[in-house]
């Protein structure tokens, strides 16, 4: 029989919520924050900078592109 890993994502609360002995068998725990979009999609500030680093993300990537083909 194979052994299997499975991911689970689940809210912080929840995780605290489980007793440490559950949470000491995990072989693997990684925070991450959550969707960085969701979280930001009305910060004025945030919806500047991500077009411009969406802008910039593009221009780079068509000078390379044209800068292999010459």
């Amino acid at each position: 029989m194979a052994n299997k890993e499975y991911f689970c994502i689940i809210q912080e609360e929840t995780f605290n919520s489980l007793p440490s002995e559950l949470r000491m068998q995990f072989s693997n725990v990684e925070a991450r924050e959550s969707n960085e979009w969701e979280n930001n999609k009305s910060d004025v500030v945030y919806l500047t900078l991500y077009k411009a680093r969406k802008l910039a993300s593009k221009k780079l990537r068509d000078y390379l592109y044209d800068k292999r083909h010459r």
